[in-house]
């Protein structure tokens, strides 16, 4: 494959010289610009395209199997895997906390 040179900026003396003896010895006259980035070789009569990104793939998120319960009753389950009742956790009753009697003490005003 033959290589294509294309330059938009001028460059300084040196890169441009020895670029000038690299592009003489390729044959410029057998590689024809088709489009942007591709290329048509007359001797492997081939394209050269540019190579496409590959897209990222996104993961999958796992979901959560749940178990299998049959309600029996009102607040227990038979499961069948441990072939067990469940039942559920009562609630705790809160305490009420008494109050405590405040007696106001007047002060008689002496003279």
């Amino acid at each position: 494959m033959f290589l294509c040179f294309i330059f938009k900026a001028p460059l300084p003396k040196l890169q441009a010289f020895h670029l000038q003896t690299s592009v003489r010895t390729a044959n410029l006259d057998k590689c024809i610009l088709l489009k942007k980035n591709e290329y048509y070789n007359e001797k492997t009569k081939k394209k050269k395209k540019k190579k496409k990104k590959k897209k990222k793939k996104k993961k999958k998120k796992k979901k959560k199997k749940k178990k299998k319960k049959r309600v029996i009753q009102k607040n227990e389950y038979y499961n069948e895997k441990t072939k067990k009742k469940k039942k559920k956790k009562k609630k705790k009753k809160k305490k009420k906390k008494k109050k405590k009697r405040v007696i106001q003490v007047t002060r008689l005003k002496g003279p």
